[in-house]
């Protein structure tokens, strides 16, 4: 698993990119910050090892008639 790292380069172009250029330098220091922190939570997320391999495909509903 790769460990993706946000610089404050990476930061600036996305800002420049999406016309949000008044961002001070301690603005684009939080923003690297919490984008890191987005970054590791979304690692942390379990990830199934294949598309074929998940609760959906082996869950099975028992139809359940009106009395």
């Amino acid at each position: 698993m790769s460990k993706l790292t946000w610089t404050v380069a990476d930061i600036a172009t996305f800002a420049a990119a999406n016309d949000v250029m008044w961002l001070s330098p301690s603005h684009l220091d939080r923003f690297v910050e919490r984008a890191n922190e987005a970054a590791a939570a979304g690692r942390a997320v379990p990830r199934m090892t294949s598309r074929f391999v998940e609760p959906a495909h082996v869950f099975q509903a028992r139809p359940t008639r009106a009395s």
